[in-house]
Order: C-alpha cells, then structure tokens, then sequence
C-alpha cells in the first residue's frame, strides 16, 4: 500500500539528497496547504 502525503508528513525524517526532478504543480499545491497546518514558534 502506497502511503499518503500526509502519512508520509507525520512520519517524516531528515533528507540529504535529492533528485533534482521537477515537482508535479498539483503536488506543490498539496504540500503548500499541508504546511498552513505545521507549527510555528
């Protein structure tokens, strides 16, 4: 089963590289209204 986006924000870790492969726009969009959910200091 493939996981979620926001299955795979709650489970996150850190990330050294990365592919350089563009971003789908609708995938974008969906990370950008998961981040209005993130905490602020």
């Amino acid at each position: 089963m493939n996981p979620t986006f926001p299955d795979l924000v709650r489970s996150r870790r850190s990330i050294r590289s990365f592919s350089g492969e563009p971003i789908p726009e609708d995938v974008l969009g969906a990370i950008l209204d998961l981040a209005a959910y993130a905490p602020s200091s």
